[in-house]
């Protein structure tokens, strides 16, 4: 990634790498200004490098090929590792199927709203039932789709790419979700018992008690590791999330958490959150699986990291 070093009063030193088609290419300039402006001519450096040297041409430039730029070389170093995989794949998946095609200075709003009554109506990529009619996305996520694709298109207009951001005169769905999304329900103290009663023999009971109990987002439930369990304090130590990277391995992220102070966090439990703890502990010991202190509180089947996903997808066949 390029930088920026501060050579005088107001005088700058701009370095833009990019590595496309194996090769690394660099772009040095002295640039007057202030730091931002420095940072903004960095970014048309990269653009630079990474055609090849030659001029970002909004006129011939696609729109997948500016928005998959964009996340890989502009937004990346200001997203949390999870942020930017979730962006990048709602453009790979979502955005660019539709209008990826689309010259960058042929995006309009009425293409864009359009964009996003397609998503509402049709829009979903999960499989649906042989023969069933196609599913459209909830207005949450044509939401977040029209959130992502508006920082992208305004980057756009900062880098004088376009003149106005097209996302600026489209409207977003606000309010319900659409009729054919899934439906929220919350249950009430008496039906939460009834559910973890029903739950109590499933594979993943001691994650979904904690989890309704403690409030613990489910990344951070999937990151705790049995230090993190204050026994004599009865209290969850929250310091680390699990980071589940697309195409390859889960990992720890230790710093996910610490850009916002809150996240780092302890919550209190009570005996009998505690006793739900030691009753897992106990089994995950009775498979012979490692107890230390950096052990994983909520393993996976084979003793490693739990994918996310594969948990949704459990919880959802419950009831």
């Amino acid at each position: 990634m390029g930088h920026i070093r501060k050579i005088g009063d107001n005088k700058w030193r701009i370095v833009a790498e990019v590595e496309t088609q194996g090769r690394r290419q660099r772009l040095v300039r002295h640039f007057s200004g202030t730091e931002t402006q420095a940072k903004k001519e960095l970014r048309r450096l990269e653009i630079d490098a990474a055609q090849e040297g030659q001029k970002f041409d909004a006129s011939a430039r696609l729109v997948g090929d500016f928005l998959l730029y964009w996340v890989d070389h502009i937004a990346r170093p200001d997203l949390a590792p999870n942020t930017y995989d979730s962006y990048r794949w709602e453009i790979e998946k979502h955005i660019v199927p539709l209008m990826g095609h689309i010259p960058l200075s042929g995006l309009t709003p009425l293409l864009v709203q359009e964009f996003y009554a397609h998503k509402l109506q049709a829009g979903s990529i999960a499989p649906t039932k042989k023969g069933g009619p196609p599913r459209g996305l909830s207005n949450r996520s044509v939401a977040y789709l029209h959130s992502i694709l508006s920082q992208a298109l305004e980057c756009a207009v900062d880098l004088e790419l376009l003149e106005k951001n097209p996302c600026a005169k489209a409207k977003p769905p606000r309010g319900k979700r659409t009729q054919s999304g899934p439906q929220m329900y919350v249950l009430n103290i008496d039906q939460l018992r009834d559910f973890l009663a029903f739950a109590q023999h499933h594979r993943d009971y001691a994650v979904i008690y904690t989890a309704a109990y403690t409030g613990a987002r489910q990344s951070e439930l999937l990151g705790l590791v049995w230090s993190s369990v204050l026994w004599d304090q009865c209290q969850l130590s929250i310091s680390q999330a699990l980071r589940l990277q697309e195409g390859g391995p889960a990992k720890f992220n230790l710093d996910e958490r610490t850009k916002n102070p809150t996240s780092r966090r302890r919550i209190s439990v009570t005996d009998a959150d505690l006793a739900v703890l030691r009753a897992h502990r106990t089994q995950l010991q009775d498979r012979g699986w490692d107890m230390g202190p950096d052990a994983l509180v909520f393993p996976d089947a084979d003793g490693g990291f739990m994918n996310r996903k594969n948990l949704s997808k459990r919880f959802a066949t419950l009831g």
